[in-house]
């Protein structure tokens, strides 16, 4: 299995095992991969929009943002 494969079927596992109990996913994408990473789970879109600004300020002036961008997915309706 590529790893690629593994990193999207363990974060379909925890999308569907959470998807229940929680609406919005705070997802990391590396432009320059491509490879999309469920950073946490949130019930509401106000908890994930805050864990969103957090992560953005820990690593502001570290790495090139233009190669960083974070967003809250809303997996409830089945977006994932």
């Amino acid at each position: 299995m590529t790893k690629f494969f593994k990193s999207f079927l363990a974060v379909s596992g925890l999308v569907f095992a959470t998807s229940s109990q929680a609406a919005y996913a705070l997802t990391y994408l590396q432009n320059y991969t491509g490879y999309i990473t469920t950073l946490s789970i949130h019930n509401t879109k106000e908890q994930c929009e805050k864990a969103k600004e957090n992560f953005q300020k820990e690593f502001e002036g570290q790495y090139d943002t233009k190669q960083m961008v974070y967003k809250c997915v809303d997996i409830a309706n089945g977006a994932i």
